[in-house]
């Protein structure tokens, strides 16, 4: 009898009761593995909020924003920079915030907001060399432009 892909384990003095053990294991951990692989992306996929992109015009009307920084002096500088709106005022909470102005380390300064657990981003920092308080002044420029065309 001749079985298709199995003739060298037979050659080679393999016994079927060994091979049937050592399938049997093979096929345990395959099964484990992919039941650890079901379950964890299931839980790692539920954990970021789906990021959509907008402008600043959705966010034309809000009053209330929170300053979202890698360091203490990044969040007074934003903060400071902000103040020059006066229709703007900066919260402490980003509960009570209609959108939040982040800027994290080495990455580009976002505005964003939440609508039905989506994070929606509206304005993104492209020239960061151009400094800090440059970069708020632009967004304030922008979100003043859009105040003004209703």
């Amino acid at each position: 009898m001749r079985l298709a892909g199995f003739e060298n384990l037979f050659v080679r003095g393999m016994d079927y009761s060994s091979f049937s053990s050592r399938f049997d294991r093979s096929v345990f951990n395959m099964r484990t593995l992919l039941l650890i692989l079901v379950f964890s992306f299931s839980v790692f996929g539920q954990a970021a909020a789906p990021i959509s992109y907008s402008s600043v015009f959705d966010i034309r009307h809000s009053k209330k924003v929170f300053v979202k920084a890698s360091s203490a002096s990044d969040r007074e500088t934003i903060a400071k920079a902000l103040s020059n709106d006066k229709e703007l005022e900066t919260v402490e909470r980003a509960e009570d915030a209609e959108f939040i102005f982040e800027k994290k380390s080495r990455l580009p300064a976002q505005v964003y907001y939440f609508k039905d657990k989506a994070k929606i981003v509206v304005w993104t920092e492209f020239y960061k060399r151009a400094g800090l308080e440059k970069s708020v002044d632009n967004f304030l420029e922008i979100l003043s432009r859009n105040r003004n065309l209703d």
